[in-house]
């Protein structure tokens, strides 16, 4: 039988694995998320990418955004300007770092023969 020490740790592993579809790859350039409030307010912040995948994008934030939020996310550095969701935000030292799931493939590359014609 298990102790209870045991039993924690067990749980601990379970619930630090890894759970994305796609892997995601180290970042380091600039992101604009705008989203609007529950006042409906627009907001603004200048984060900062930390990993990306197909799926989603990390980033580094000054301020909490709210999870479930529809964002906007625009980042010159890596090309997209992309609808996304926010899946979790948590606090990490200084900062916020909201997790952004795509809810579908976009790009603003003119000759993605994937892109939308419209």
């Amino acid at each position: 039988m298990l102790s209870q020490a045991a039993k924690w740790r067990k749980i601990e592993l379970a619930m630090s694995a890894d759970l994305r579809i796609q892997p995601r790859q180290a970042a380091e350039y600039a992101a604009e998320l705008i989203w609007k409030t529950v006042d409906g307010e627009r907001r603004f912040e200048n984060c900062r990418a930390v990993d990306f995948s197909d799926g989603g994008v990390a980033v580094e934030c000054p301020a909490q955004v709210p999870v479930c939020s529809d964002i906007t996310l625009r980042a010159e550095a890596a090309n997209p300007a992309a609808l996304s969701q926010v899946r979790h935000c948590t606090w990490r030292r200084s900062s916020y770092l909201p997790g952004l799931q795509f809810p579908a493939k976009t790009t603003t590359a003119d000759n993605d023969p994937s892109a939308p014609d419209h």
